[in-house]
């Protein structure tokens, strides 16, 4: 872009000033918890411990100005990990574990780069700044600098697009440029911006915007994450088929010739000898972990290399596709074109394990829900598509993981309660017209429930969706080897006495007559238990010998035999002594012949059949990952709703991360939630019901807002300014009543507007019933924001002496009118001009 091309945008530019006042608070926000005589004193688990309050965190996830995000954890000079608890400095192969003393050691570095840097910043000593040995990113440095020392630097940190206006601006020859770090360009940039007269006034905020806005193009639009796949992906098909067929897919070529072909695609001009390298240590990875006959990395004791995370995702995703199926994945990566490389390893930052997305109508936040969704499960949304084709893709793949039993997806509202969301008692009209109640598990806890049993069921293909866990004893007075003979026969049974063939005659009639000892214990094998639960065989108070799965309804055994007379089949699947006394919470199995064990959960229990095999088991019948979702989350009771479960949500509460159970009021079962569930709930800000959530639940999500994005809003239909017009609607709006009830850009993207009547049937249905809904009889403020549409019905006489404001009578005019009279009135709706010099309090 030249230089005049810059001033003429900047010259037509429209700024969201609510962007600059959330900048405003928020840099008040972080200087509030992160002053600097904090930072003089902060500890390493201040600077980087695993909780959401650390320095580093808030750098990161803070949504403070401008994205830090991507690359991964050694971008702030040390980092502490999750599994050994130990800090750590580099990844890779130049990963070193630090002992406490060397950790203080190499903080110390980073708080004296941290403080020296931001005094440095605020005298535009650029050059020693430059000149400095920085232990941490400079795209970290320079956030921080955007913060303490806001007025020389702009909230840009990406290189390629400070690169981009450096270029454009004219500052210096492009050799020159590619010498200064992301830092040095955003103050250069900066100080150009702040001497050209169409941008001098600006503050920092709108000048950091507007060239983000113009020359963020200049990136790839695959982000880093997706890049870190890719390579992987082209490293475990080299690593699982590249030697059988390295002549017929890259016939005459070497290794390193092979690299670099994919490289052209995936790394930039600079770095191919650095991605040739990657790319053969990540193959060497994936050789090590199969233990292949090709050399690969091995641990230090020799035994197979483990695969990081974002290796483990890939291998697990793609370890059962066909050569030619995985050649179709990797072949398009062989092209003319490339992107910045980044570090294959991910951030040892996870996804909210609770999050909210929160915005006004319209702004994709039940879109976004779908792709969120498919990230934190597969790893990856498609990113290597975009628009509607990509949306189309994850939609499909969301409703196959929905179909799976990974994903739920439901909405609340006003007259929703804890009994459908947890548990409650329910009626039950039995047979004779009686009436019985039970307690039926909601949404959420059934959910749970399945997450749980998901693992078990891959193993195990009887056992059902949610079973039961049964304890028996299977003894016989004139049979010592009753329990063998029950293995041997496959089956399990109980008797009393009690000769009744409960196939030909019911339950309930013939205990009617005869009030015989061991009623309940029948009848929960014949009628309670069903296929698919779980049998354990009580061996003594905490301990049983075997394992089996029902496989069959009652069964009356007419040839007795040694055997009892009411039996069901079984599947043994173990036959081992196990302690089960920390499974079933700590407490003793009761006494009774049969009885259920409601606090074992059936997939811990199956756990410890170890000998089972999962290898004919299909990758998503495998994943672990599980999303709950919550659309509209506001618009119900949250407090009523959620009962006791707000006290599960936290990290630390959850199954796994020692947390404890709650017991339920209606079924006195424990209840926990899992460590691998993820909740996500959508909320819109238009509707005021969002004041109202409870305070207890704030402190357990994270927030994500949702804003309408101008850039997706198509330009025109046919001469009428769509966009433009949007972004007035939304100006006065946000002035009018306030910024989170703005117009959504969902409303007038391509896929919606081809035409003029397109135009006019969102703009009659969608936009003018919202606004009648904002400014519901506020007639004055409507015709300050769409006063070519409103009418004077007719005027009213003989009000005068009541000193009223009006005495007309209006209304909206409707979709009747024809397009040209339409399009003539479109065009009249005029945009507010803010005084940029006016104080951001007096905007507000």
């Amino acid at each position: 872009m030249k230089l005049q091309e810059i001033l003429k945008e900047a010259s037509i530019y429209k700024f969201d000033r609510s962007l600059e006042i959330k900048d405003k608070a928020n840099r008040k926000l972080f200087l509030d918890r992160w002053p600097i005589e904090k930072i003089k004193t902060m500890t390493k688990e201040e600077y980087f411990g695993l909780d959401k309050d650390s320095f580093c965190y808030w750098l990161e996830f803070k949504d403070i100005l401008a994205g830090a995000g991507g690359g991964n954890a050694s971008k702030f000079g040390i980092y502490k990990s999750k599994e050994s608890g130990k800090y750590i400095k580099g990844v890779g192969k130049n990963r070193i574990e630090l002992s406490d003393s060397e950790a203080d050691a190499e903080l110390g570095k980073i708080k004296k780069t941290i403080l020296d840097g931001i005094d440095l910043a605020k005298e535009e000593r650029i050059e020693e700044i430059e000149s400095m040995e920085n232990p941490i990113w400079d795209m970290i440095l320079l956030k921080i600098f955007t913060i303490y020392a806001q007025h020389n630097f702009l909230t840009v940190l990406s290189k390629p697009v400070l690169l981009e206006a450096a270029k454009s601006l004219e500052l210096q020859s492009p050799e020159v440029l590619k010498e200064y770090s992301c830092i040095g360009l955003n103050f250069l940039v900066n100080k150009k911006i702040g001497i050209l007269h169409e941008t001098k006034e600006w503050s920092n905020s709108k000048r950091g915007t507007f060239l983000w806005t113009i020359f963020k193009d200049v990136l790839n639009i695959r982000t880093g994450r997706n890049r870190r796949r890719q390579m992987g992906i082209v490293a475990f098909y080299l690593s699982k088929f590249g030697d059988n067929f390295k002549n017929k897919r890259f016939q005459g070529k070497s290794w390193r010739e092979i690299y670099t072909l994919f490289a052209n695609n995936l790394g930039s001009p600079d770095k191919i000898e650095s991605f040739c390298n990657t790319l053969k240590n990540l193959r060497d990875s994936f050789d090590g972990y199969h233990n292949n006959e090709r050399q690969g990395w091995k641990e230090k004791d020799g035994s197979p290399k483990k695969l990081n995370k974002s290796l483990q995702q890939v291998y697990d995703k793609y370890q059962s596709y066909s050569e030619s199926e995985l050649w179709k994945k990797v072949s398009k990566y062989i092209s003319e074109n490339f992107a910045e490389l980044e570090a294959e390893e991910s951030s040892d930052y996870e996804f909210p394990l609770n999050q909210i997305i929160y915005g006004p109508p319209g702004t994709g936040k039940t879109y976004s829900v779908v792709e969120k969704a498919l990230k934190i499960i597969d790893g990856e949304a498609f990113d290597d598509l975009s628009g509607f084709e990509k949306h189309a893709e994850c939609l499909a793949r969301f409703n196959e993981l929905k179909k799976n039993g990974n994903i739920d997806f439901i909405t609340f509202h006003q007259s929703y309660s804890y009994e459908e969301f947890i548990e409650g008692i329910t009626p039950k009209v039995n047979d004779d017209g009686s009436i019985s109640y039970e307690v039926k598990p909601g949404v959420f806890k059934s959910f749970i429930n399945k997450s749980k049993n998901k693992k078990a069921k891959v193993k195990f293909s009887e056992i059902s969706d949610n079973p039961t866990v049964w304890r028996i004893s299977l003894k016989k007075k004139n049979n010592p080897n009753y329990f063998d003979d029950c293995l041997e026969a496959g089956l399990i049974g109980i008797d009393f006495n009690v000769d009744a063939n409960f196939e030909e005659i019911d339950f309930d009639d013939h205990f009617d007559k005869d009030n015989i000892p061991g009623k309940t214990s029948l009848n929960m094998f014949v009628n309670e238990m069903t296929n698919g639960d779980v049998v354990c065989v009580f061996n003594s108070a905490t301990s049983i010998k075997a394992i089996g799965i029902i496989t069959s309804d009652y069964k009356h055994n007419s040839i007795k035999k040694n055997l009892h007379m009411h039996t069901r089949k079984v599947n043994w699947i173990d036959n081992n002594v196990r302690d089960i006394y920390e499974l079933n919470g700590n407490k003793k199995m009761m006494t009774p012949t049969i009885h259920r064990l409601p606090n074992i959960n059936p997939s811990s229990l199956l756990d410890l059949v170890t000998d089972m095999k999962t290898k004919n088991a299909s990758n998503d019948e495998l994943n672990d990952k599980f999303v709950f979702i919550i659309d509209e989350i506001n618009c119900g009771n949250i407090s009523k709703i959620f009962g006791e479960l707000i006290t599960l949500l936290e990290k630390d509460k959850r199954e796994g991360n020692g947390g404890f159970p709650l017991k339920l009021p209606y079924s006195q079962e424990d209840f926990i939630i899992p460590e691998n569930i993820h909740i996500i709930g959508t909320m819109n800000t238009s509707d005021r019901s969002i004041a109202m959530i409870d305070v207890a639940l704030r402190r357990r999500f994270v927030f994500e807002e949702f804003m309408p994005k101008m850039n997706l809003i198509k330009e025109f239909v046919e001469d009428v300014p769509v966009r433009k017009i949007i972004q007035t609607l939304n100006d006065k709006i946000s002035i009018l009543y306030g910024r989170d009830y703005q117009i959504g850009h969902s409303y007038f993207m391509d896929k919606n507007l081809k035409t003029i009547d397109d135009l006019k049937q969102v703009w009659f249905y969608n936009i003018i019933p919202l606004l009648s809904e904002y400014f519901y009889e506020e007639w004055d403020k409507l015709n300050a924001i769409v006063a070519p549409f409103i009418k004077i019905e007719r005027k009213v006489k003989g009000l005068e002496k009541l000193h009223l404001q009006t005495t007309n009578l209006y209304s909206f005019k409707n979709i009747s009118m024809s397009n040209s009279e339409f399009v003539k009135l479109m065009k009249q709706i005029d945009a507010i001009e803010l005084d940029n010099n006016d104080e951001l309090e007096d905007v507000a």
